[in-house]
């Protein structure tokens, strides 16, 4: 028995000796001792590299840094951000070969590669954690996009802004990019079939797609605001705690949340080619004296069952008998608003087949 509890101390020491100290990076120097890249070659499994808080400055690589082949590698900067990594338009900042990986509160600019995901390349199954890390992408960069996501990877991005003149700033290949915002964020992606944007946080997120071509990719909006802009022939669902608004051209929607066309205000027409399901969420529309009216477009069917209807009018004189169309169906308009908030506007919803208005009923100011 003494033995026994002998052997367990024993075990206990060793692997209370294995669990290192922090890396700590205390020069700005691309090589050499106290550097980053030292850090990166002799880290080994779950080990952190922690820079010195005092740091501060800008180490400008002569080389793309050592790609990180030991899992569970953690990076952090000082909290202040005060470290920035310069790939000097010419090398790759980070290639995630192993996983899961975490950076946070370090700035990458000019990062670059001949392929593609200049700042950073996560390859396929692997998991990633960003957070705090801002991303300049340069001009001129071969790296066509900053943020490079392989098939069936998940790259988390928590408050992570881009500043970049690339035409866009993630690809996804096939991966999976889940960004929280707890202040509002724009960002530009791209991607195939089986790639998956997801939307977290309370504050809002903007994304767009690139302009000269289609990418398709699936956008779930959790929580908060998602503003959309663009064409993915991709589908995309709001949940419950979801607000998604926009102009922009997707295969099929579902709503459990609230959808809008247009953005910050302005009217919008939301191209749907496939099916409208907004069961059970809310479907808000705006609308002015003048005629004008946001739009659902939908190429197939109208799915209305138990979903909701808000007005938002703004303020003018509207004129009885005034009609504004703001949905149409290619297929055929199903079922009917279970809830309908008119917005002070003495009106009614009629229902077409392949349509549905407002109709004012009385002459009224708001």
């Amino acid at each position: 028995m003494k033995r026994f509890y002998s052997l367990c101390l024993t075990v206990f020491s060793l692997t209370t000796l294995y669990a290192r100290d922090p890396l700590i990076v205390t020069s700005l120097d691309d090589d050499g001792p106290g550097t980053l890249r030292e850090a990166l070659v002799n880290a080994l499994t779950k080990d952190i590299i922690q820079f010195d808080p005092l740091l501060t400055g800008t180490i400008l690589l002569e080389s793309d840094l050592p790609p990180i082949t030991v899992s569970q590698i953690t990076i952090n900067g000082p909290t202040n951000n005060s470290i920035t990594i310069d790939g000097a338009s010419t090398y790759r900042v980070f290639d995630i070969q192993e996983g899961p990986f975490t950076l946070t509160y370090i700035n990458l600019v000019n990062g670059s590669h001949v392929a593609q995901g200049g700042a950073i390349y996560l390859v396929s199954d692997l998991y990633a954690y960003i957070k705090n890390v801002a991303i300049t992408q340069a001009s001129g960069s071969s790296g066509e996009n900053s943020l490079f996501i392989e098939s069936n990877a998940v790259l988390d991005l928590i408050d992570v802004s881009f500043t970049s003149n690339t035409e866009s700033q993630i690809y996804l290949n096939g991966g999976h990019a889940n960004i929280t915002a707890t202040t509002p964020l724009t960002f530009v992606i791209d991607g195939v079939s089986g790639s998956q944007v997801h939307k977290y946080g309370p504050s809002s997120a903007t994304i767009s797609t690139p302009t000269s071509i289609t990418p398709s990719y699936y956008i779930a909006v959790a929580e908060g605001i998602l503003s959309f802009s663009g064409e993915i022939t991709g589908s995309a669902s709001v949940l419950d705690k979801g607000t998604l608004q926009g102009e922009f051209t997707l295969l099929n929607l579902n709503n459990l949340g609230v959808v809008q066309p247009g953005i910050n205000g302005a009217f919008g027409t939301m191209d749907i080619t496939g099916i409208y399901f907004p069961m059970p969420g809310d479907t808000q529309i705006k609308l002015d004296p003048a005629s004008n009216v946001d739009l659902l477009q939908i190429g197939g069917n109208a799915l209305l069952f138990n979903a909701g209807l808000t007005l938002l009018p703004d303020s003018g004189t509207y004129t009885a008998g005034s009609k504004y169309t703001f949905l149409t169906a290619g297929g055929s308009v199903m079922g009917s608003f279970l809830s309908i908030d008119m917005g002070g506007l003495n009106a009614q919803i009629n229902y077409h087949p392949q349509f549905v208005e407002i109709e004012i009923l009385t002459t009224q100011t708001l």
